[in-house]
């Protein structure tokens, strides 16, 4: 009896010796984070996106697979962009999914409709599974869009901006020769605060109208000539986050930085305060949560303030996998 236990065990070890071993969890690379009115966290990455509800401590995982995600009408992952990939709804807070495809995601308006260009710019109000065209706009020269609420904005053309309020059926122009009057470069960036004020760069300045883009004002920030060339920025509510690198120190760089970057959030778009964030991590999105809480997103990491910006706690360090 023991000699055939002996011989078992032994059988056993030799099949799990052979045996193939599970591949080992890849390390995630983070693409970017929503967060819900409730607190609820749903963080998308290169391998699935991720619920929490106590504020980052403990995750669930609620699809797996790469994807463009969007969270209550909100793209959460603006790496994607312009390319086709698929695509995957949640209007519940990141709980369940629903999955078409895109090719070249724009904007997604306050009703989760998806706007893609392609020759025309096109709609879909089913997580991409159908998509139709929009009203036709002249010419082929697409600038940017952005979308506030259910208002639809697209720089085309030699910098004329149109406005659409019903979903691109029409189109009415709102300004013209932008590009001409702020600069001859094209437009960088695009973004609409929640009052409804218009943000763009354009050779690394920024710009702001309250008038529908009627009028412009350049932002400085208060900042020192040097410290005035914006590489990309953000706007959440109505603060505006940017990065400002030193080229004296690294060169050139528009959206990676390994040395030099300088992170800033302006409350009034008159001034601006320095974050105190080590540079290793480069690009950043910034948001906040209904608790006051400031969460920064990286590509490495997703950390913590719950001091305004003062002091930093990572979520997950990138050494570990999920």
């Amino acid at each position: 009896m023991r000699a055939a236990s002996a011989m078992l065990i032994l059988l056993s070890a030799l099949a799990n010796a052979n045996a193939t071993p599970p591949p080992m969890p890849e390390r995630q690379e983070f693409y970017g984070l929503h967060i819900g009115q409730s607190g609820v966290l749903v963080v998308s990455t290169s391998n699935g996106a991720y619920r929490s509800t106590d504020g980052g401590r403990h995750w669930t995982r609620t699809f797996s697979g790469n994807s463009l995600f969007i969270v209550n009408g909100q793209a959460i992952d603006d790496s994607t962009h312009g390319v086709t990939t698929p695509v995957c709804q949640s209007r519940d807070t990141g709980l369940h999914w629903k999955c078409g495809r895109v090719d070249g995601l724009q904007a997604v308006d306050s009703t989760g409709a998806m706007y893609a260009k392609n020759e025309q710019l096109e709609i879909s109000r089913d997580a991409g599974f159908t998509w139709r065209k929009t009203a036709p706009l002249p010419g082929m020269d697409f600038g940017a869009m952005a979308v506030h609420g259910k208002a639809i904005y697209v720089f085309w053309g030699e910098g004329i901006l149109y406005k659409s309020t019903d979903q691109g059926a029409h189109w009415r122009i709102v300004a013209r020769d932008l590009t001409r009057t702020l600069s001859n470069e094209s437009i960088d960036n695009f973004r609409i605060d929640a009052r409804g004020i218009l943000y763009v760069l354009i050779a690394r300045q920024m710009f702001s109208s309250r008038d529908d883009g009627r009028s412009w004002q350049r932002h400085t920030f208060g900042l020192p000539k040097k410290l005035r060339a914006i590489s990309s920025f953000s706007v959440r509510g109505n603060t505006i986050y940017f990065q400002i690198f030193d080229e004296n120190l690294m060169g050139y760089s528009y959206m990676f930085a390994e040395k030099g970057a300088r992170f800033y959030r302006s409350f009034d778009g008159k001034t601006a305060e320095k974050f105190a964030i080590d540079p290793k991590y480069g690009a950043v999105d910034f948001q906040s949560a209904p608790d006051g809480s400031l969460y920064m997103v990286t590509r490495k990491a997703i950390l913590r303030s719950s001091d305004g910006g003062k002091t930093w706690m990572a979520l997950k360090r990138k050494e570990i996998a999920w």
